[in-house]
């Protein structure tokens, strides 16, 4: 009779034991997953902010494509060591792109990007001439977990 209560017992706490080990298991996949997309997404803005730095400046505007706000993508020129580059950024599926010719894949699985232009006064700029400002806003959604992780961030124009 001690025998069978003991092998009762013990298969129960095997049970409840594997079941805990499981989901510590599938939390800390879901925790993973979930850091990967938001530091895929960090890396993204962070690399397009450093793009937007370097838009050319000709004195009284700045080369940049249309400036409708909010947009979906963006193109600019910028200057590197003395050098005029064509940059465009944009959404192809669910991969961010940026291109200097070439496309670049900076993120994956986005769901939205926009792009904004604001004024020195922070409203909306209606020309090359007024824009100091640039508000990249991504949002990655987690495979895993469906999660979605949104980075932001405004970005000074330099005027030199």
């Amino acid at each position: 009779m001690e025998l069978v209560i003991v092998v009762v017992v013990l298969g129960f706490l095997s049970a409840v034991g594997s079941t805990m080990i499981v989901d510590t298991f599938k939390t800390t996949k879901m925790v993973y997953a979930s850091q990967s997309a938001a530091t895929q997404a960090r890396y993204a803005v962070e690399r397009l902010a450093r793009e937007i730095r370097q838009v050319k400046y000709t004195g009284s505007n700045y080369v940049i494509g249309s400036i409708t706000s909010p947009a979906s993508s963006a193109s600019f020129t910028n200057v590197i060591n003395g050098v005029e580059q064509a940059v465009s950024v944009d959404v192809n599926g669910t991969d961010l792109r940026l291109s200097y010719g070439a496309p670049l894949v900076l993120c994956g699985n986005v769901s939205g990007f926009t792009v904004n232009y604001l004024q020195l006064d922070n409203s909306a700029a209606t020309s090359t001439a007024n824009v100091r400002f640039v508000v990249i806003s991504l949002t990655v959604t987690d495979g895993t977990s469906g999660q979605s992780i949104t980075e932001r961030l405004r970005v000074a124009l330099r005027s030199s």
